[in-house]
């Protein structure tokens, strides 16, 4: 019997855990098999206890999938700290486990981006992907290449029109503060979350737009993390 299990990085934000909750459901029941959700730090269970919880449920190729979109510190360090533990302990128990890929800024984000974006962007607004961002360059890096992609296949396919700006912007919430200036430059502005769940990070973004909107006069409207929507991502690689 196969399980997935989700591997968060965790947040303090009280809604945060929840909605990994659901997005773990939701790609568990697209795979057919059963979902466990865990937290590389500050929520319950870690991914032990959900290593264990799955093989007390009967379990016996366990497939963890890291909800990490870049190859950052935590995708190089913790998780293989962590999973050269877990494997231990799975082997004990006459299970094994397997570790996919991140979630990962490829095809499959292009594609869903580009939904999200045709679905929730204002006519004529200037996109803006907001990501996390690393002390990684390559991570970072692959933020701007995932974002070029989405704006080339918006500038070229059958949703994008003449009144549709052809960029995309980035601003990394761990960074220099951007969206100040970006709006210095762009009348309409809508952020795309590049996060899983809900997040301190995120929601100072958030308040950032809404101060915004009320000091300058502007409009910048902002979608919610991604979700639930990443379900078939991670189901597709189970």
């Amino acid at each position: 019997m196969t399980a997935l299990i989700t591997l968060s990085h965790g947040s303090r934000h009280p809604q945060a855990v929840g909605l990994i909750d659901e997005l773990s459901a939701a790609a568990a029941h697209s795979a057919g098999v059963e979902g466990y959700s865990s937290h590389l730090e500050f929520n319950e269970p870690d991914l032990r206890t959900a290593v264990a919880e799955a093989i007390a449920d009967g379990h016996k190729h366990l497939v963890i999938v890291p909800l990490l979109f870049t190859r950052g510190f935590h995708q190089k360090v913790d998780v293989p700290e962590q999973l050269a533990a877990v494997r231990q302990q799975a082997q004990r128990a006459g299970a094994d486990v397997e570790l996919a890929d991140g979630l990962g800024t490829g095809a499959a984000m292009e594609e869903l981006l580009s939904r999200v974006i045709a679905r929730d962007a204002p006519a004529g607004a200037h996109v803006v992907l907001v990501s996390v961002g690393s002390s990684d360059h390559a991570a970072n890096a692959s933020v701007d290449k995932l974002a070029r992609r989405v704006a080339a296949r918006r500038a070229s396919g059958n949703q994008a029109g003449a009144h549709q700006p052809g960029d995309i912007s980035v601003v990394f919430a761990t960074g220099p503060n951007r969206l100040a200036e970006l709006a210095q430059h762009h009348e309409r502005i809508h952020l795309v979350p590049l996060f899983v769940s809900h997040g301190l990070l995120l929601d100072r973004m958030y308040r950032q737009a809404e101060e915004i909107n009320a000091a300058q006069e502007r409009k910048i409207t902002y979608s919610q993390p991604l979700g639930t929507a990443l379900a078939e991502v991670i189901a597709a690689q189970i």
